[in-house]
């Protein structure tokens, strides 16, 4: 089986207005859950006019080579694959396996899934510190949303330093978890309809607004009825 573990770096957060500029990657090769061997992190950058096209393209040779996707907050990075310009298509029947829902279903009382965190937690492994760069660069203290904002304005050794170091602590939880993942059905569900998710965050669901209508009708008579019953103000 051929897996391969990706962090993108976005221009921003909104998986519709955003896309990624940047992607760290790492395609292995395991028999039986044993890696046959050890690949080297790759960085590609998109922002160049004059690569742009043919990374994208070559990222997405590489993803239809894998078996499995494996990243943190994985449905966020196939968002912004798709809005930088690789293919649904070519990711949407692979297997897919999010490291941080797998840390909730392992460990349902951590106190922060972030990759930083669970990094520090299991490792000793924090993510780079480019939010002081970036401060320091621009001479100014700023919010970290802020500062985050302007990565994609950063020199390329940063960006690809950031996202590589995040590859490694993702492949370390992968390896870490996937054993003992094994034994939570709710993680497969959650992995199965990964992509059902994706697909109806992109397109919307249809909604028969006239039943939606008629349902809260019924609902607030009801719920109206129980309020007199029980003399309690359930908006409260």
């Amino acid at each position: 089986m051929k897996y391969l573990i990706l962090d993108t770096e976005t221009t921003g957060l909104h998986h519709q207005k955003d896309k990624a500029f940047a992607v760290s990657y790492c395609l292995r090769r395991s028999v039986s859950g044993i890696d046959l061997s050890e690949a080297p992190i790759f960085f590609l950058d998109f922002r160049e006019e004059s690569s742009q096209i043919s990374n994208i393209e070559l990222i997405t040779r590489i993803i239809d080579q894998a078996d499995l996707l494996i990243g943190h907050n994985l449905k966020f990075d196939l968002h912004q694959l798709i809005q930088a310009g690789v293919p649904w298509e070519v990711m949407k029947d692979k297997k897919f396996h999010c490291t941080q829902i797998a840390e909730a279903c392992l460990n349902e009382h951590q106190k922060s899934y972030s990759l930083d965190s669970l990094g520090h937690f299991y490792f000793n492994l924090p993510k780079i510190d480019i939010v002081s760069q970036i401060r320091d660069s621009f001479g100014k203290r700023m919010s970290k949303s802020k500062a985050m904002g302007m990565i994609s304005e950063m020199p390329v050794p940063w960006v690809e330093k950031y996202c590589n170091r995040d590859v490694r602590i993702t492949e370390l939880l992968y390896k870490k978890q996937r054993d003992v993942i094994k034994d939570q059905p709710i993680f497969d569900l959650e992995m199965r309809v990964l992509p059902n998710l994706l697909e109806i965050e992109r397109r919307g669901v249809v909604v028969d607004l006239e039943a939606l209508e008629a349902a809260k009708a019924e609902y607030d008579t009801k719920i109206a009825e129980l309020e007199n019953k029980v003399e309690v103000n359930v908006s409260s």
